[in-house]
């Protein structure tokens, strides 16, 4: 199953996992079920690890340490863990229903946080050389005229 959650493109992401979340697969009824293709599709914990392993690139960015704890081999067994769960509530049987929002949450969060870090950045930057003209303008002790 860690074949399915490899980075097949560098980024650690493995893209046809998140395709195939996106595109509704996933079996029903604890059988393995095909495309149209022949291919197998993925079962519920195959695309729930696949989830993780996109919303761990998602948050990498901002949280990395936290990103570093779900490693393709955790998010793996995370889903060989629930799989089982999955097949008997019969929960994700369609597919996951929301993987427009998800392809779209893949491209816009990072760009969000790009994003706000930047502000975060110029902000901190205009605080500073507020700071450093204020300090300019200050009197300075030896400025200061001596008192006889």
């Amino acid at each position: 199953m860690a074949e399915l959650i490899e980075a097949e493109s560098g980024d650690g992401v493995n893209w046809s996992a998140v395709d195939a979340i996106v595109d509704g697969g996933g079996a029903g009824d604890g059988e393995q079920a095909t495309e149209a293709g022949g291919a197998p599709r993925m079962t519920p914990g195959q695309e729930l690890a696949g989830l993780l392993q996109a919303l761990a690139q998602i948050i990498k960015p901002v949280m990395p340490t936290v990103a570093a704890i779900y490693t393709p081999e955790t998010c793996a067994g995370i889903g060989a863990g629930i799989d089982p769960v999955c097949q008997k509530y019969g929960w994700l049987q369609g597919g996951f229903q929301w993987g427009a929002e998800l392809q779209a949450a893949i491209v816009v969060v990072p760009i969000v946080i790009a994003t706000a870090d930047a502000i975060q950045r110029d902000v901190s930057a205009l605080r500073a050389a507020k700071a450093a003209r204020e300090a300019a303008q200050e009197p300075r002790a030896s400025d200061e005229p001596a008192e006889s």
